[in-house]
């Protein structure tokens, strides 16, 4: 508890524990917005929401509402942004989002039963590159199904935030062991692992989707 009040002092979020280890992603994460941040203090969090009508527009929050909210939250980036610079940038295949308003700020907590990639800035990590390999199967599945950005959020919200994650995994599988595609042996035995992790953990469906499968009507 201490370090995550620490940390959430200093840097203004904070990453939930993993669900297992050697999970690429968060179990969730923690991010407080001051109405008067100064510095390196986050002011802002941009991502996609999905609205009730079905519009899945990419906004910017901030601590300047007068109630606790919730949110379905789509897949795709999460960046936090201080008055000076974008601080973090996470990745998400979906879950939720609630703020809870106090005097001054506002705390806003994101769940998911999917893993929540934390990106670098400065080196090509394993989840770096998870993010950009679901970014592009997304949008090959996306021009498959010529469907419009709104279109494909929409489904991939519809599915969940862990088949998505399943069905990229089958799909990044598929691809390392069937095609002349090279990938780096640690991104490789992430695949394996995460695979092994939810079949054990009796949350690997009997008949897999890639996510092309997953997002037909």
């Amino acid at each position: 508890m201490t370090n995550l009040l620490n940390r959430l002092e200093t840097l203004g979020y904070y990453s939930l524990p993993r669900s297992h280890a050697g999970s690429p992603g968060f179990g969730g994460l923690l991010v407080v917005l001051r109405q008067q941040a100064n510095g390196h203090q986050p002011e802002s969090i941009h991502l996609h929401l999905h609205d009730w009508d079905g519009q899945t527009p990419r906004v910017s929050l901030h601590a300047n509402g007068n109630q606790s909210l919730s949110h379905i939250v789509c897949p795709g980036p999460i960046s936090i942004h201080s008055r000076q610079k974008q601080e973090a940038t996470f990745f998400s295949f979906g879950g939720t989002l609630e703020s809870e308003v106090f005097a001054n700020e506002t705390v806003f907590s994101f769940r998911s039963p999917a893993p929540i990639l934390e990106l670098s800035f400065a080196q090509d990590t394993i989840a770096d590159q998870m993010a950009d390999e679901t970014e592009a199967l997304m949008a090959r599945a996306a021009a498959t199904h010529q469907i419009s950005t709104n279109q494909l959020l929409n489904r991939l919200v519809s599915a969940g935030a862990e088949a998505v994650y399943v069905a990229v995994l089958q799909a990044l599988l598929i691809q390392v062991t069937q095609t002349a595609v090279s990938h780096q042996p640690d991104f490789v035995k992430m695949l394996n692992q995460e695979r092994t992790w939810f079949q054990q953990s009796g949350r690997w469906p009997h008949v897999t989707r890639d996510l092309e499968t997953l997002l037909s009507p």
